[in-house]
């Protein structure tokens, strides 16, 4: 059986050196799809990470640009 993956998500990973890769894609494999592409299961899954993701990056962004906006208040 051929294995089948999902797309659920892009993320942001830190590189050993420190720097950023954007946009990485996120899979799930899945089984048993119906008629949209994917399971129950499985969509309830991915709506559970992105949701999970996005609060985690929200939050990771926004102090990012609060430490952006302060120091261009400071400089």
């Amino acid at each position: 059986m051929e294995r089948q993956f999902q797309k659920i998500a892009y993320i942001i990973l830190r590189q050993n050196n420190g720097s950023l890769l954007i946009n990485v894609p996120l899979f799930v494999r899945v089984t048993d799809l119906q008629a949209n592409g994917i399971s129950d299961n499985h969509e309830q899954l991915m709506h559970r990470i992105s949701e999970l993701m996005c609060r985690h990056y929200e939050q990771r962004l926004t102090e990012h640009f609060s430490k952006l906006k302060g120091k261009a208040d400071d400089g």
